[in-house]
């Protein structure tokens, strides 16, 4: 399995996130902008990357956004790696959007270690 890309603007929650990931036995790598974590993916070889998990309210460019250019990226990738977002539960909306806009999960802030950890063993591993 590749490593999994963290988007999230609030440190705490990075190292929350990192910390449970790394004991599972996850590589990760961890962004604080929906722009850098782009930018990231998209200069990353082919396959290094298995999830994206962003956070859907970051500044500037959201998770949305980053989604949505992630798929539309000229790579053979693009289109396979699994994007997990989550949201405070009252901005995740209508799953069908997300699913437009690229996203495979949708979780609810606070994250739900034990659904985040079976979307991973059940998708990606």
């Amino acid at each position: 399995m590749g490593k999994i890309l963290i988007a999230v603007d609030n440190e705490l929650n990075a190292r929350i996130l990192t910390e449970i990931l790394c004991i599972e036995g996850y590589e990760t790598i961890v962004v604080n902008t929906g722009e850098r974590a782009f930018n990231l993916f998209s200069s990353s070889d082919i396959g290094e990357i298995s999830v994206v998990l962003i956070d859907i309210q970051m500044q500037r460019v959201d998770g949305w956004s980053v989604a949505r250019r992630i798929r539309k990226l000229d790579r053979e990738d693009a289109g396979k790696v699994h994007i997990f977002a989550y949201a405070d539960p009252q901005f995740k909306g209508d799953f069908g959007y997300a699913r437009e806009m690229g996203l495979d999960l949708f979780l609810s802030d606070p994250i739900n270690v034990d659904e985040l950890l079976l979307n991973i063993e059940e998708n990606v591993s």
